[in-house]
């Protein structure tokens, strides 16, 4: 799924079994569940994304982030299951681009779970955690309880 310049929910949904790949407008890979690029706002809330690819290497399997791109899960549960890529992927390029979860579970089966663009500025790639989040490894760096 992607979208430019807009807002998108995604309710009480799965999303599986589909394949991302090479963006050239942006030049960089994205991802195979949700592909968000240029200021567009993804909220997804008691949702299921797991079972996606990516042709090619590098971005997030289940989720990708970048250009000021927002991302908000609630009650989410992000599984990526290729341990060679990383499960959701904050890209930055952009001040303001964000990952927020809430409630959410990130898992890569074998790999890493979260990563950012280290090439991009802290404020061009943002994690909020509100709290109650779990991840199978460190990398989300999420600061409230869980």
């Amino acid at each position: 799924m992607a979208d430019w310049l807009s807002e998108v929910t995604i309710l009480n949904s799965t999303i599986s079994g589909n394949t991302g790949g090479y963006v050239p407008l942006v030049a960089s890979i994205g991802g195979g569940g949700i592909d968000a690029h240029a200021s567009v706002k993804v909220e997804a809330i008691n949702t299921t994304i797991s079972g996606n690819s990516i042709a090619g290497s590098g971005g997030g399997t289940e989720v990708f982030v970048s250009h000021g791109a927002d991302f908000v899960a609630t009650n989410v549960t992000i599984v990526g299951t290729n341990p060679a890529l990383v499960a959701v992927y904050n890209n930055g390029l952009s001040a303001g681009t964000t990952v927020e979860s809430t409630n959410t579970i990130i898992s890569n089966l074998g790999g890493i779970a979260c990563a950012s663009n280290l090439a991009a500025a802290p404020a061009q790639r943002v994690w909020t955690s509100n709290g109650y989040n779990v991840a199978t490894d460190a990398t989300c760096t999420f600061t409230q309880p869980t």
